[in-house]
């Protein structure tokens, strides 16, 4: 096992988790890793990495501000990760609240864009 191997920060409770990676000419792969540090807090888990605990893989809006202050940075750079879905979910009803068809409707139009701004760009 690398030295790396033993220093895997995860989001969550799994001890062993699978990271999914694109690589840059798009195949799929899964990497196998044992975590040494888990936690359900990502700011915990940012914190941790800034002490230089491990290497943690975290969504852009999470680590942004430790990367543009330099306190971490990327390095699997060639690498992406596939993306996720952001869900609003709500109670089916005939009528929703203003409040809740306000922001159902701000969500879409702010998460719609082609391009969202990242904090790697």
């Amino acid at each position: 096992m690398s030295p790396l191997q033993d220093r895997i920060i995860q989001y969550g409770s799994t001890i062993r988790p699978q990271w999914p990676f694109v690589t840059k000419n798009g195949k799929p792969i899964n990497v196998q890793l044992r975590a040494s540090l888990n936690s359900h807090d990502g700011g915990f888990l940012i914190d941790a990495a800034c002490e230089c605990l491990g290497v943690i893989g975290v969504p852009d809006f999470m680590a942004g501000p430790a990367l543009e202050s330099g306190q971490l940075q990327q390095i699997l750079q060639p690498y992406t990760v596939n993306p996720r879905g952001i869900y609003v979910v709500y109670p089916e009803a005939q009528f929703l609240s203003q409040r809740t068809r306000t922001l159902v409707e701000f969500m879409v139009r702010a998460l719609s864009a082609e391009e969202q701004p990242s904090a790697l760009d």
